[in-house]
């Protein structure tokens, strides 16, 4: 008898997919901060047809416990992220860089320099998240004490990072997806460019523009606000240059490439210390504070937006999101659903860009379902090479599809590990990103385009295909 898993048939396997886009975009419309729930509630429907179709349950069950094992770090990076935070506040780190920032930066050019600065910082060391989690909060609370859109600094923070995670031969997102590909790591970073450089380039515009637009009506400087800031900050916390460490610290370990929970955790402890020794913070209090975030109100609202935050807590809510997401996935993983889609793109292109085309709508479609990068990556870049090798395109193509239809999206879907860790840390819905960070989905649309009408889309020869096989051999 065999043991082989039974998978679904075409049309049960469009229904699902099907079923699952309507089910999650129904629920999101008609009902508030229930994401988990209803990701988890769809996979439970998702499995019950499963099951129904021929599907094991223990296939099914395997799946779940195996994406979330896969879930595991992300979900203790954004935990030690929490504490982290929370640490920095009350160390008077984040207030420091918020008291000297909004003292420096013009604010007509703000949000220009939060994507420039958040761009070269995220090429330099390689990730999105540590990004986020250092300059990017000090950039939130500096547009506070400017009196700016604090949803447009989060979109130029996000579209710098996307910029150097996708770009950056140091990030996992490009030697993932050149791995998959089967294509060579540094030819794949340049090829990325080609969709994400414009995309940058539209959004410095764009934040030039919004930046001298809002300056026109006044200067932050002069606003009250900033003085509050200037005022209060300075009482509250001792701040003095040592103050910088921790984040120095957390930047340094990181361009080293030293492990991402190990160089946050010794970012904590030093901004821990810190608290002690200038602040006078107890060890009780740092407890607290690393749980709960810090919680020591003001009763200025402009102040207490910029110290109220941090915390594990804060992140627990997500964590059930990223949980419940591997709920949702696993019934369309593991009941065929990917093998009728490749199934169709392999029957009905009858050209490279048709095919390109079809492959962009498939990463973009399995990626929002899923929410997972790397689960599209795993799932989808393996199945693909051979078939752009028959169009002779070659493989860097493929792993730029990956990247600007899973990294670039990522910010706006609220169930996917990067989209909670976005609009979480940031402190704006995801529905913000697809409005002041159009670098989500300039890319992917610069993608489409190319796809489409085959420019930047580099041929090969059958001969160029060995010889690329020879070299990853």
């Amino acid at each position: 008898m065999s043991t082989e898993s039974k998978k679904v048939t075409k049309p049960q396997a469009y229904f699902l997919l099907i079923f699952s886009i309507a089910f999650v975009i129904g629920g999101f419309a008609i009902t508030e901060d229930a994401d988990a729930v209803i990701l988890f509630v769809a996979g439970a429907v998702l499995s019950t047809f499963a099951v129904i179709w021929g599907v094991k349950y223990n296939d099914i069950q395997h799946t779940i416990i195996n994406l979330v094992r896969n879930m595991i770090m992300p979900i203790l990076i954004i935990f030690s992220v929490g504490v982290m935070i929370g640490t920095w506040i009350v160390s008077g780190t984040i207030p420091i860089m918020v008291y000297y920032g909004i003292q420096i930066i013009s604010p007509s050019l703000f949000y220009f320099l939060a994507c420039l600065l958040c761009a070269i910082m995220a090429l330099i060391m390689g990730s999105s998240w540590a990004t986020i989690s250092t300059i990017g909060i000090a950039f939130m609370g500096m547009a506070a004490g400017l009196g700016l859109s604090e949803v447009i600094t989060a979109g130029a923070v996000a579209s710098g990072a996307l910029f150097g995670d996708k770009c950056s031969p140091m990030s996992d997102s490009p030697n993932v997806a050149t791995a998959v590909a089967k294509t060579n790591l540094f030819q794949g970073c340049i090829h990325n460019m080609k969709t994400s450089g414009p995309a940058l380039a539209i959004c410095m515009v764009f934040y030039l523009v919004m930046g001298f637009t809002q300056q026109s009506t006044g200067d932050g400087r002069d606003s009250e606000a900033y003085q509050l800031i200037i005022d209060n900050l300075s009482t509250i916390f001792d701040l003095n240059p040592l103050m910088l460490l921790p984040p120095v610290v957390a930047i340094v370990m990181i361009v080293l490439k030293k492990p991402i929970l190990p160089t946050f955790a010794a970012s904590t402890a030093l901004a821990a210390i810190l608290a002690m020794i200038f602040q006078g913070a107890s060890l009780s209090e740092l407890g607290g504070i690393m749980m709960n975030g810090y919680t020591e109100a003001t009763d200025i609202p402009v102040i207490d937006d910029i110290l109220l935050r941090g915390g594990m807590s804060s992140f627990l809510g997500i964590a059930a999101i990223l949980i419940s997401a591997c709920v949702f996935g696993a019934p369309l993983r593991c009941s065929g659903v990917i093998d009728v889609l490749l199934e169709l793109i392999h029957h009905t292109s009858k050209t490279a860009k048709s095919m390109a085309v079809k492959v962009v709508g498939m990463c973009t479609t399995f990626f929002v379902i899923t929410g997972g990068y790397d689960l599209t990556y795993a799932a989808l870049g393996p199945m693909l090479p051979d078939l752009f090798d028959k169009y002779h395109l070659h493989r860097k193509n493929l792993s730029r599809i990956l990247s600007d239809c899973t990294i670039s999206l990522s910010p706006m879907i609220p169930w996917g590990a990067m989209g909670a860790f976005y609009a979480g840390t940031l402190g704006v819905s995801n529905l913000d990103f697809f409005f002041y960070a159009p670098f989500t989905w300039l890319s992917t649309l610069f993608c489409l385009i190319y796809a489409a009408t085959g420019f930047n889309m580099t041929k090969v020869t059958d001969e160029q295909i060995k010889e690329e096989e020879a070299a990853l051999n």
